[in-house]
């Protein structure tokens, strides 16, 4: 069984809103896009050079868990596009939730690739002097056991092509 409330996650240039919106179509499910919920600030602190910290995300994860409820409490489907970057910023957004409930997918794309996709999208406010400190802090699971401590936590190599990276995804969800 597929969760209801999905979120595509991973550094900027990973591709989260296009695989999150593919993924979305494929199921049937509703999409929304985590910078939607930037403040202006924080959209203009990233789009000046400067990345965000714990204290700036935490207004805007808050938005987001707001975004589940909403979707939860109408019994509707949904992918959530969002970094998710580090442990305690995926468990607020699962807040308890089972992997049945909720499942995180972290696009993992090889650094080369990520600066690449960047340049590819002039217009978007995350530009390539923010990959640093968005690798820099991106917390995955280093061996099996740490990968337990996650169970809703799917990490996916997301290097090829959009349509493999989706149909990858779909089929791990379809597997939990």
């Amino acid at each position: 069984m597929i969760p209801p409330f999905i979120v595509i996650g991973g550094t900027c240039g990973s591709g989260k809103s296009t695989i999150a919106r593919k993924v979305a179509e494929g199921l049937g499910y509703e999409v929304c896009d985590g910078d939607d919920y930037h403040s202006e600030e924080s959209k203009d602190k990233m789009a000046s050079g400067c990345p965000l910290n714990d204290e700036d995300r935490f207004p805007w994860l808050q938005r987001l868990v707001e975004v589940k409820n909403f979707y939860q409490q109408n019994n509707s489907n949904v992918v959530l596009a969002c970094s998710a970057l580090k442990r305690m910023y995926r468990d607020t957004l699962i807040d308890n939730k089972t992997p049945e409930e909720c499942v995180i997918v972290i696009l993992k794309v090889k650094r080369e690739e990520l600066e690449q996709r960047i340049k590819n999208r002039p217009a978007h406010f995350a530009r390539i002097n923010l990959l640093d400190s968005q690798l820099s802090i991106l917390e995955l699971p280093k061996n099996e056991e740490e990968a337990k401590q996650e169970p809703n936590l799917l990490v996916v190599d997301a290097n090829g092509s959009e349509e493999e990276v989706v149909k990858s995804i779909v089929q791990k969800l379809k597997a939990m």
